[in-house]
């Protein structure tokens, strides 16, 4: 059983990450040099930033940096406050097919606050419509699960958040699956540059 509310606002989960994440994006810190592809450097720094946000509310955090797209290829953690799973969080980084999987996996899980990670550069529109219809396709939702989608837009140095709240346990219609922009949002990406 895990709680019916979830433990922060949607505002707040998506500030406090990208805060994080603005801490740990390239560019911070120069590091040891490696060959590597966008999608990995995007992942080691969400990766990063949730793990300091389970640590700075205490929770404990299970993840698993493999994936069947290959290692370091998604972000896939759960957090538990206590025993009970709290927020569970997925990332899609490709194709739009990616995304529905990285969503479906978010669907099946069961804690009160979801939150899908990805980049969209344009038809934030048409990803949120295939959320929305994912969601209104699925028959098993419980009451207070809340979705946040968060869209990095690295370019333009912000975060676009949305969220989605269900009020009723099973099935949801298309007009109660709509995501809605989350306050505050966008939310500022901005990288820290080394001083010499």
């Amino acid at each position: 059983m895990f709680p019916s509310e979830p433990v922060l606002t949607a505002a707040k989960l998506a500030k406090l990450f990208t805060a994080r994440l603005a801490e740990r994006l390239p560019g911070t810190d120069t590091g040891d040099p490696e060959i590597t592809d966008k999608r990995t450097c995007w992942n080691k720094a969400c990766h990063a930033a949730v793990d300091s946000l389970a640590r700075s509310l205490e929770f404990r955090m299970i993840s698993s940096p493999v994936s069947e797209f290959g290692p370091e290829r998604e972000v896939d953690a759960i957090l538990y406050k206590n025993d009970a799973p709290v927020l569970v969080i997925g990332s899609a980084w490709s194709d739009r097919a990616e995304l529905d999987r990285s969503f479906h996996r978010l669907l099946l899980m069961k804690a009160p606050q979801k939150m899908l990670i990805y980049s969209c550069k344009k038809s934030q529109k048409d990803v949120l419509d295939q959320l929305s219809h994912a969601a209104a396709c699925f028959p098993y939702h419980l009451a207070g699960e809340e979705y946040v989608a968060i869209n990095i837009a690295g370019a333009e140095q912000q975060s676009f958040a949305t969220a989605l709240r269900l009020t009723n346990d099973g099935p949801v219609s298309p007009s109660g699956a709509q995501f809605y922009d989350v306050e505050g949002s966008p939310f500022p990406l901005r990288v820290a540059r080394l001083h010499h």
